[in-house]
């Protein structure tokens, strides 16, 4: 759940820049010191064969951001993917909340896919749920507003029912 307490294993963290570990010390994903990435048969290092989808659920700040990912997968040597942007300016994660309990259609979706053309697509209104079941995300990354991201009393009664929401 979020919030809780991580502690990296001191054997790890000398080897790698940074990482992902379980609640138990043990590296899930990391990028050593050699700038590669594990495991290794990751689709995010190139490996594998598996088309990447990736959603991100936020405001204009997640746009932004979004609007640098497919370039940035390319550069990494990954060239079968779809990135998708579920976005409602300035939205809280209150927000997200409200807007998935009463399915209200104010998301812009957003889609870079390179089946299609080689630029993002808006795919129109659409409710949270809508934007979620668009595509089987293997990875979909929540955004707070900004200015309450700070704030770690604005996540709690609103983030754990929107991942079981997901």
């Amino acid at each position: 759940k979020f919030g809780e307490q991580v502690t990296i294993n001191p054997n790890l963290s000398s080897n790698y820049l940074s990482g992902v570990v379980d609640r138990n010390g043990r590296l899930i994903s990391g990028i050593d010191k050699q700038g590669l990435a594990y495991p290794k048969s990751s689709p995010i290092s190139g490996g594998g064969d598996k088309k990447i989808k990736i959603l991100g659920v936020g405001n204009s700040f997640t746009q932004d951001a979004f609007m640098y990912v497919p370039w940035l997968l390319k550069e990494l040597g990954v060239t079968d993917f779809t990135i998708a942007v579920l976005c409602y300016g300035g939205c809280t994660l209150e927000q997200h909340y409200n807007f998935a309990i009463t399915d209200q259609p104010v998301y812009d979706l957003e889609v870079y896919d390179t089946d299609g053309p080689d630029h993002w697509v808006s795919k129109g209104a659409r409710t949270f749920k809508q934007g979620i079941n668009f595509l089987k995300f293997d990875t979909i990354l929540l955004q707070q507003q900004s200015a309450r991201s700070w704030d770690y009393g604005s996540y709690t009664p609103y983030f754990n029912p929107i991942i079981d929401y997901i």
